[in-house]
């Protein structure tokens, strides 16, 4: 590794040369048996080359091209090596702008992990696999400055081609997340599923994220003028309140942590809906809330309504207030965030309408919940000065409405009905 990072190029080449070789002599005399992780420190020397950018850009190449080796002639032999595989490619592309090559070794990573039929292996590096996916998924602008211009957003950089066709990271990372989110949901069914080790590392807040309900100061309902006592009384804007104690994930995991890696999915791709490249938003909204919906078959209803409680409802009610902030913010994202909305109110109503009628009382509770900070949501769009927003609104809490979805105590706010809303 010392002689890799080594000024003389000869030197460093013949040096990455040499861990090929150790490691590729290593996987073809030695099968690793489960549960060990030999191959991880095998393959940790590549991704501490790559991820602290010790080397030059042509050296990193050949580092690229060793690890698109290995997977390519030793796919079932690489087993926890797959961690530190992942760890390389959330490091920077080689180059300024990513290469064609290092693009493909990418998606070849990522095909070769997903067909393997070791739940053993997948178990050990799914936390890397979806962290990795994620990083592409929210793009090279997660980091641009969030005052920059409209008109720096509307330049992205072009899809890169190779051989005649597309090649889109972002859409790329999206499929590959619901094959994982389908692996998960085959893995949940099994009498032995296999212990998520890594999902130990994941930190969840004690007390689990809800909508704000207090409402924003740029974004509340200005003060009635005093009225006489002929006009009735005055119409003041009461909190819904968003009362605990709350569902923990604990509660609803079992001992193999799969809710844990599953939830650092959907959360993942909740905070990458707001903050990748726009012209991806629609599509990586569609993929979000497919697989919510789908959370109603396996693992359960009540894993479902937790996630858009914790999830989909905080993200929702951040990007209002991000954009509300922002001068002219609604003329680049105002189509879709109601995109979102839409989704995210036809998703609320699925789910009350799916929830049984023996339902627990824990499932009730979160089904209030959810209805509840929808509302609370709406209502802060309908106060919105933009007018695109406040009918957006307006409109989604009619659909609430309209599907008896709303509690008797949720149908007014400070005595007004949500009609006058």
């Amino acid at each position: 590794m010392e002689a890799a990072c080594h000024k003389e190029l000869a030197v460093s080449k013949k040096a990455v040369c040499c861990i090929h070789d150790t490691v590729n002599a290593m996987l073809s005399s030695h099968s690793e048996l489960p549960h060990f992780h030999v191959n991880e420190a095998l393959f940790k020397p590549l991704e501490t080359l790559l991820c602290l950018e010790l080397c030059d850009a042509d050296v990193q190449d050949q580092i690229v091209g060793s690890i698109c080796e290995f997977v390519e002639l030793s796919t079932a032999e690489i087993r926890s090596g797959w961690r530190p595989l992942f760890g390389a490619l959330r490091s920077p592309p080689p180059a300024a702008e990513p290469r064609h090559a290092h693009l493909r070794v990418v998606l070849d990573v990522f095909e070769a992990f997903l067909n393997t039929d070791n739940v053993l292996v997948f178990a050990n590096a799914a936390v890397d696999c979806i962290l990795c996916l994620l990083k592409h998924v929210r793009g090279p602008t997660e980091l641009q400055d969030n005052n920059s211009s409209l008109q720096d957003q509307e330049q992205v950089v072009p899809l890169d081609t190779l051989g005649g066709t597309q090649l889109d990271l972002c859409r790329a990372a999206l499929r590959y997340i619901s094959r994982c989110h389908a692996i998960l949901a085959s893995m949940h069914g099994m009498h032995s599923c296999p212990v998520f080790h890594a999902a130990h590392r994941i930190q969840l807040n004690t007390a689990p994220l809800t909508v704000d309900p207090a409402p924003d100061d740029e974004s509340a309902p200005p003060e009635e003028p005093p009225t006489s006592p002929a006009d009735g009384p005055p119409v003041t804007y009461e909190r819904l309140a968003v009362q605990g104690p709350f569902t923990a994930l604990e509660q609803l995991d079992n001992a193999s942590g799969i809710l844990r890696v599953w939830y650092l999915l959907l959360e993942g791709l909740a905070g990458a809906t707001a903050t990748c490249p726009r012209r991806h938003q629609p599509q990586t909204m569609e993929t979000l809330f497919t697989l919510l919906r789908s959370l109603a078959n396996r693992p359960g209803a009540e894993f479902g309504i937790y996630c858009v409680n914790h999830l989909l409802l905080p993200m929702v009610q951040g990007w209002l207030r991000r954009t509300g902030r922002r001068h002219r913010g609604w003329d680049a994202f105002a189509t879709n965030f109601k995109q979102c909305c839409g989704l995210a109110t036809d998703l609320v109503v699925f789910y009350h309408k799916t929830l049984p009628a023996d339902a627990s009382e824990r499932q009730r509770a979160g089904a209030q919940l959810m209805m509840r900070q929808l509302l609370l949501v709406m209502i802060e769009c309908v106060c919105q000065p933009h007018e695109v927003i406040s009918r957006l609104g307006c409109a989604c809490i009619s659909r609430q409405s309209a599907a008896s979805s709303l509690p008797t105590a949720c149908r007014s706010v400070g005595g007004t009905p949500l009609s006058c809303w």
